[in-house]
């Protein structure tokens, strides 16, 4: 599916995308999955909250951004990325994907 926008940095700020891509979270855990499927589910077991930075004290990126920074590396295709939005079992799951930078044109079908 065309990619809207910057193909390398998929449109996220600078200082967030350096901290996801050198978070723990993201190199160990994230990089790991390699099918749609298995992001899915992560989103569904870790995330809590749609917010970019982790809450509390901590000023790393939350799982859901380095997620959603996964699923732009995957390059969904465009039932996989219709799926995620129609997705039934989590709201986080539909947040996540939401956030993307797809053109309007996108979800018409």
């Amino acid at each position: 599916m065309e990619q809207y926008g910057n193909t390398t940095t998929f449109n996220v700020e600078n200082v967030l995308r350096q901290n996801i891509l050198s978070s723990q979270y993201f190199e160990r855990r994230c990089q790991s999955l390699v099918t749609w499927e298995q992001v899915v589910d992560e989103i569904y077991e870790t995330v809590d909250h749609v917010e970019p930075w982790m809450s509390g004290n901590a000023r790393g990126p939350s799982s859901a951004f380095c997620l959603l920074h996964r699923l732009f590396q995957l390059k969904l295709d465009a039932n996989q990325i219709k799926g995620t939005l129609d997705h039934r079992d989590s709201p986080y799951i539909r947040a996540v994907r939401s956030l993307d930078t797809l053109p309007p044109h996108a979800f018409v079908t």
